[in-house]
């Protein structure tokens, strides 16, 4: 049995939407379930009210780029809580350090997308993200350790020096 992924393609052109969500269809390793928005408003309202397991995004977008979609979902949740592989119909590379900068895993040019490259780019992008938040993790847990062992060593020195306070004066 294949393992569920719920997939937001953000994307305003419809035949394009289709693609990708067949091309997501096309995955043999996961069953994609694909939720389709138009626009980023719609977008944000799916990552509101779904658990998403990654987002396929259009940088050209009417209302809000995809680039502006990315800031709003960081300002929304405080994080961007979703890997995204962003899509361009142009191969303009500022575009893509931006997108990248702005949190995206990863960024493709639809001319020379295929079902290979989104699913590819699309499982990459949740393993890094899910290695990400593992890491994440793992240092939030070593700092408790640290903070705990800081404190611990802090109140066994105040009691060392209350206990060299009781000794007699050396003579």
């Amino acid at each position: 049995m294949l393992k569920k992924r719920r997939i937001l393609v953000v994307e305003d052109n419809p035949q394009e939407r289709r693609l990708i969500a067949h091309y997501l269809g096309m995955d043999t390793d996961f069953s994609n379930h694909v939720l389709e928005a138009g626009q980023a408003d719609d977008a944000l309202n799916y990552c509101r009210a779904l658990r998403l397991d990654a987002i396929v995004l259009d940088i050209q977008l009417p209302g809000m780029s995809g680039l502006d979609f990315m800031l709003e979902l960081k300002r929304v949740f405080g994080s961007l809580y979703w890997p995204i592989v962003v899509l361009t119909g142009t191969g303009d590379e500022a575009t893509a350090v931006e997108a990248m900068k702005r949190g995206a895993q990863d960024y493709l040019q639809k001319p020379a997308l295929s079902p290979e490259r989104l699913l590819r780019a699309l499982n990459n992008a949740i393993e890094r993200m899910a290695y990400q938040r593992a890491s994440e993790e793992k240092l939030f847990k070593l700092t408790q350790d640290n903070q705990r062992l800081e404190q611990e060593n802090r109140e066994l020195r105040a009691k060392l020096e209350n206990a060299a306070r009781c000794l007699p004066p050396d003579e």
